[in-house]
């Protein structure tokens, strides 16, 4: 079975809150990363729709 990671919505996501939260981001504490990532999946939540729909775009502007 082919691995296709770019397709796979998790794996969109794992990458946009690493480049967004984790990458290039100092966090003094363990309690100050999972806050941030809280609060990317919080926005996430928030904007369901709108994230669906942007993931939706992404895969098939890859096709």
């Amino acid at each position: 079975m082919p691995c296709s990671p770019n397709l796979n919505g998790v794996e969109r996501i794992w990458g946009w809150l690493k480049k967004s939260v984790i990458s290039n981001q100092f966090h003094a504490t363990h309690a100050d990363i999972l806050r941030s990532v809280l609060s990317f999946l919080e926005h996430i939540e928030k904007f369901s729709k709108k994230v669906l729909r942007l993931l939706g775009s992404m895969a098939m502007s890859e096709n």
